[in-house]
């Protein structure tokens, strides 16, 4: 599979479950890779454990259950991989709660893991949502 194959299998994998999801992240991050999922005061995580850690909090806060994607473009250039999405954030009842527009940046390695990857969104309407 190329990059672009292997990151939109990633993105699927997240709307099948909680435990799916968390698998993915730990196999497409590795011990090694950077995760920056979003702006200050969402923390950088090294590697697929503090990634699902990460997740395990979002969990925790807002109910989080799965993240449906929407892959509005996603192009791959030397071995970086652009994704424009819409990720809408399920909570376990079924219900999108949040819809966020997102636009990410992953280094893939040779193996390809990624190795950094960046999120880019406006964080002020999940600001205002109420935790769980």
């Amino acid at each position: 599979m190329t990059a672009t194959q292997d990151v939109q299998a990633h993105f699927q994998s997240w709307g099948t479950g909680f435990d799916q999801l968390c698998v993915s992240f730990r196999a497409m991050l590795g011990t090694q890779g950077e995760w920056i999922a979003g702006p200050p005061p969402i923390p950088m995580t090294t590697g697929g454990d503090e990634a699902v850690g990460l997740l395990e909090g979002f969990r925790d806060s807002y109910d989080l259950a799965t993240i449906d994607v929407d892959v509005l473009h996603l192009g791959e250039s030397d071995g970086v991989v652009y994704s424009e999405r819409i990720d809408h954030l399920v909570d376990s009842t079924g219900t999108r709660f949040i819809s966020l527009p997102v636009a990410g940046i992953m280094r893939l390695d040779e193996s390809g893991q990624i190795a950094y990857w960046r999120d880019y969104w406006d964080m002020r309407e999940f600001l205002e949502l109420p935790t769980a």
